[in-house]
């Protein structure tokens, strides 16, 4: 296997890796995708009900 596919097979586990620890850890706060969802608010919520 070649030099170059090894290095990216790896880089690319790294940002897996982090992405998920950073999910878990949630310092991505409630304006990262998916931020809002995690709080137990919906949209209607936030903007002040129905």
């Amino acid at each position: 296997m070649p030099r170059w596919v090894k290095t990216s097979v790896i880089v690319l586990g790294i940002l897996i890796l982090l992405l998920i620890a950073v999910r878990f850890i949630g310092a991505g706060g409630d304006d990262a995708p998916g931020g809002d969802l995690s709080a137990g608010t919906g949209i209607t919520a936030q903007r002040g009900g129905a």
